[in-house]
């Protein structure tokens, strides 16, 4: 099971920010999930922090990690309307516990391995502009297949890039 996430977040008046890229493997051990992630990060700051503008320092760091939890998954037992609990990954090991997501339809996602898509529900966030958010898992499973997650100052977006599940 694998994972591309990216994301990042910038301060409220803009002086200072960071964006990364993470993948992320898991394997199945025979008792427990475990895996690595490796992380690029890109933070920026003022070098001048009177003006608070640029120039800009710029500070790149990449890092390898272990992780240990289980695949992203949201429940199967849903009909549009619903608002199911689920969690979606922000870097490396930063679990996010999604509520108040509402599925609005039963569509076809693209998954790895496949060319004509999974059947997928899709569930929306969106509170207040310019917060929101989409997510696509597999009906049988309830793998999680992508999502993309908009906050004020921030975001992240991850798709699972590699499975040995059956997709639906």
């Amino acid at each position: 099971m694998a994972y591309h996430v990216r994301g990042g977040e910038d301060s409220p008046d803009g002086c200072c920010g960071k964006e990364y890229d993470a993948n992320v493997t898991l394997r199945y051990d025979g008792a427990s999930w475990r895996g690595v992630c490796t992380i690029s990060e890109r933070s920026f700051q003022p070098v001048d922090h009177s003006t608070g503008w640029p120039p800009y320092a710029w500070n790149n760091t990449t890092r390898t990690a272990p992780v240990a939890f289980e695949p992203l998954r949201a429940p199967t037992n849903v009909s549009v309307g619903d608002a199911p609990p689920f969690s979606t990954l922000s870097g490396c090991d930063s679990l996010t516990d999604q509520e108040n997501w509402t599925i609005v339809e039963r569509t076809t996602h693209t998954a790895p391995r496949q060319a004509d898509g999974s059947d997928a529900w899709h569930a929306q966030f969106r509170p207040v502009w310019p917060e929101e958010g989409d997510a696509w898992w597999d009906v049988k499973t309830g793998l999680l297949l992508a999502w993309d997650d908009q906050l004020h100052y921030g975001g992240d977006h991850g798709w699972m890039v590699d499975t040995d599940a059956p997709l639906s």
